[in-house]
């Protein structure tokens, strides 16, 4: 309802709902009486599709339009048994990763009505069918509590199946399964990226076709000879670089729950340029883009076979004007790329990393650059905006500016509380506190909605709750005042900004542990949590300016 008259709301709706546009008569919920659109329940089927409208009734009672009908479409939810997990062969060390291993469907199609893509990728995964890169986000698998769930991910294909052979290929990064996170050894979840798989083709005669994971794919080796999203990319584009085919490896962990991606892809935001020709610096040359950002560098350029291109990344300059580097600590932020050498400008964008930075550093180049050469893309959790603040101070103005480039770059599949350096965690504190603000700026429900069920997970037999989601072994199990408390607060303010109450139905059984947690001996005594004879007292005022160093 978009409506701009003071004090406008709907006051009743009607939703129906059928198996095709034209025929909605399966579901008809008539008038009902409620300013509450939220959470209508309806069983669906696994993969069936409804057509749905609704009309609303405004706060004078006049009644709108029907809207134009759409889709839904239910997830895979049972069956995942029947596919399985499969892999390459290589291996990665705890300090260096393995070539991302291609995987490879071939298949024969015929006449397709309707055809579907559904994906669980442990790590993160590259898409393409035909050649044709697929539409799914960046860093697909994303980070979950591994040792508990992993998420599924769908997509519609019919547009791109027709009757023939096809190839589906799958180019398997480390991301946050088998890479490194925060300061830690790579590895934490597993030894290499996994992928399991359904290909569901709903053939003209009235037939479905079911291709799963299994035994008939095959892997090789492929150009992407490093990739870590703290460390960075190291790409090859000889053809010398690909490997020879062979069957693929089975096995992956069992019992994983999988369940379906509630929140919302990690995708391309914008393109920025340098603001400045670059400037020689040393053996390289240094870009300003102007504005720190997180995502990658996308770069167009002729090079010789053979020619390697280093670049690195920092957020500023050092008093020389060098790329200023102590405060990513372990995190290197270099990506690499080795030219094929065809003549022609050969382009490459990282797609297994992402980096903090605003200043790039090239090193490599034997040529005068193109004005094109090298551009910054932005990469954020895809938010829809929903408001803002300007005023006559350009001063607050550039705050706001700020505080909105913060959130783009730390609100990347976790609330992170920094994108740069070797941390990138989830801190549970950090994200409580700015809620109510990114409310402001952005829907920011289903964002948060699906780290809710990551605290869930990831929460202790205890009840308690870890400083970092998904969590990590840096603190005991509890993470304190202001921390652990991030289960109810941003819980409660998902329905307090949005006015659904679906989250709070779906983890108050979590909410109610916690807070039989936090009243327990071990947490509370006289009425103080954390009392002073408790181990474990908490971050406390972690960034006190009156703290002794």
């Amino acid at each position: 309802m978009e409506d701009p008259r003071p004090g406008a709301r709907p006051t009743a709706y009607r939703i129906t709902a059928g198996p095709t546009p034209d025929c909605l008569g399966r579901l008809d919920t008539g008038r009902i009486e409620s300013d509450d659109v939220w959470s209508r329940p309806l069983e669906l089927g696994c993969m069936e599709r409804l057509w749905w409208r609704v009309k609303l009734w405004d706060h004078h009672g006049e009644e709108s339009d029907w809207s134009e009908p759409a889709v839904l479409e239910a997830a895979r939810f049972d069956g995942w048994d029947s596919a399985d997990w499969v892999h390459g062969g290589e291996v990665g060390a705890p300090e260096e990763s393995a070539p991302a291993p291609i995987l490879t469907l071939n298949f024969e199609a015929g006449e397709v009505q309707r055809a579907r893509l559904d994906v669980v990728v442990l790590g993160a995964g590259e898409f393409s069918l035909d050649g044709r890169r697929l539409p799914f986000g960046r860093l697909t698998g994303g980070w979950s509590e591994f040792s508990v769930r992993a998420r599924s991910r769908s997509l519609d294909l019919a547009d791109l199946i027709g009757p023939g052979r096809h190839s589906l290929e799958v180019e398997l990064g480390d991301g946050w399964f088998c890479g490194r996170l925060g300061w830690m050894e790579r590895g934490k979840y597993g030894d290499r990226p996994r992928l399991k798989a359904f290909l569901t083709l709903w053939n003209a005669d009235g037939s479905v076709t079911e291709l799963a994971t299994g035994g008939d794919w095959t892997w090789r080796s492929g150009p992407t000879r490093r990739n870590d999203r703290h460390d960075g990319e190291e790409f090859d584009a000889r053809p010398a670089a690909i490997g020879e085919s062979r069957p693929v490896l089975i096995g992956g962990p069992e019992g994983l729950i999988i369940s379906p991606h509630q929140g919302p892809e990690v995708v391309p935001q914008e393109v920025l340029r340098p603001i400045a020709p670059p400037v020689k610096k040393g053996d390289g040359w240094i870009f300003d883009f102007g504005q720190n950002l997180v995502g990658v560098v996308r770069m167009r350029l002729a090079g010789a076979a053979g020619q390697t291109l280093e670049l690195r990344h920092a957020e500023v300059l050092d008093d020389d004007g060098g790329l200023y580097l102590a405060n990513l600590r372990k995190a290197k932020c270099i990506d690499r790329f080795t030219f094929a050498g065809t003549g022609e400008p050969e382009e490459w964008e990282p797609m297994f990393t992402y980096h903090g930075f605003r200043y790039l550093e090239v090193k490599g180049l034997t040529e005068a650059l193109p004005a094109d050469a090298f551009t910054a893309v932005v990469l954020n959790s895809e938010l829809e905006l929903s408001g803002g603040f300007r005023c006559s101070d350009d001063r607050v103005n550039r705050l706001v500016q700020n505080a909105w480039w913060s959130m783009k770059g730390n609100f990347l599949e976790v609330p992170t509380d920094c994108p740069q350096r070797d941390e990138r965690l989830g801190w549970t504190g950090d994200a409580q506190v700015f809620i109510p603000a990114a409310a402001v700026f952005a829907d920011v429900e289903p964002f948060f909605r699906k780290w809710a069920e990551d605290m869930r997970d990831g929460q202790e037999p205890s009840g308690a709750i870890n400083c970092v989601v998904p969590t990590m072994p840096i603190v005991p199990g509890d993470g304190g005042p202001a921390w652990s408390d991030a289960q109810v607060i941003c819980t409660w303010e998902l329905w307090r900004r949005f006015g659904d109450l679906e989250p709070v139905r779906e983890h108050l059984d979590s909410m109610r542990r916690w807070m039989e947690h936090v009243h327990s001996p071990d947490q509370t005594r006289d009425g103080i949590r954390p009392h002073p004879e408790v181990p474990w007292r908490g971050f406390g005022d972690w960034l006190s300016t009156n703290a002794e160093t």
